[in-house]
Order: structure tokens, then sequence, then C-alpha cells
């Protein structure tokens, strides 16, 4: 006969330490999220080719309530004098800055060697737009203007080896560090 085996309760501070852990994972899941929509925009409106592809499934998955976003892709275009208007720019940077704030918060992952330069070059947007706003977080919804950056700003930060990349490789470490942890192993921790 097999013997039940009776596990603890959840204290709080193990209940906490698991929802810390899950709202990291989520948080560096939204800034991939964001990033990668930043760049998508980018890429088709510098390359008209492309297919647009838009990350609805991850956007519904994440629980961003803003349908809106799915036609960055669509809605990015470049004028002739090189100029590129990415809907909703203002609202991405400011859910990456943001989103990059939560994860600095996070005190098992303050402690990670890469959570620095990420928080440090998720900073950096601010300063290569400055004539851009960062705006966003949950109580502000994404505005429709027509924002133009210089293409070769844009290229410094959605571009191959860009300020976004880098952001995007800094987020696998900290995934990968702290992958996700059921409950049991968390009790027994």
């Amino acid at each position: 006969m097999q013997s039940a085996t009776i596990t603890p309760p959840v204290t709080p501070a193990r209940s906490t330490s698991l929802q810390s852990r899950v709202q990291a994972q989520l948080d560096l899941r939204r800034l991939r999220f964001f990033c990668n929509l930043l760049t998508l925009g980018y890429q088709r409106a510098v390359n008209i080719t492309t297919d647009p592809c838009t990350p609805r499934p991850e956007r519904i998955a994440l629980g961003i309530d803003f349908p809106e976003l799915d036609t960055v892709p669509l809605w990015s275009f470049r004028r002739p004098d090189g100029a590129v208007s990415i809907p909703f720019i203002e609202f991405l940077l400011g859910e990456i800055v943001a989103t990059s704030g939560r994860l600095a918060m996070e005190p098992f992952l303050a402690s990670h060697p890469v959570t620095g330069e990420l928080i440090r070059l998720c900073r950096l947007l601010p300063e290569t737009l400055p004539l851009l706003e960062p705006a966003g977080g949950a109580h502000q919804p994404p505005r429709l203007v027509d924002v133009f950056v210089a293409e070769s700003t844009l290229e410094e930060i959605c571009g191959e080896q860009g300020l976004l990349e880098r952001i995007a490789r800094l987020c696998v470490p900290l995934s990968a560090a702290h992958p996700h942890t059921s409950a049991v192993q968390m009790v027994h921790a």
C-alpha cells in the first residue's frame, strides 16, 4: 500500500515568492512582446514586401487588452524622405520602460548579473528618441497619431543589433535563471 505524502500548506512568504516569480516571468514576456512589436512595425515600414504578421496570439495570452496593437505592423510606413511612422510608438516605449522598471523591483532578479544592463538599455530608449514622450501603463490606452522618426534613429533601436534586439537577448538568461516552478516545488524548497 502506498502511503500518501502530506505536503505542508503554502505559507504566505512562499506564496508571495511564487507569485513574484510568476509575475516576473509575465513581465519578461511582456517586455519581449513590446520590443518585438516595435521591431515588427519598423521592419514592415522599411521593407513593405515583408508579410505583415501580427503577434495577436501573444497579446491575448499576456492579457493585453488593446486590440489596436494588432495593427502596428500593418499601419507602419515610411515617407519618401525616409522618416518612419510606427503606430502607438509612444505607448510601446512607455510599456517597455514601465515593464523594465517592474523587473528591477523583483528581488530575485535584481541580483542577476544581466538585470542592471537590461534596465540601463531600457532607460536609453527615451534618450534615443528625445522628441517622443513615452506613454503607457495600464491606465493609459494607446493613442493613434502620426509620429515620424528618422529611419537612421529607428535603425539604431529596431534594426539588427539594435537596442531592442539587445534587450530581448538579455531577457533570455533572466527567463532561464528562474524557470517556471510549480507550487509543489516551491513548498519543498
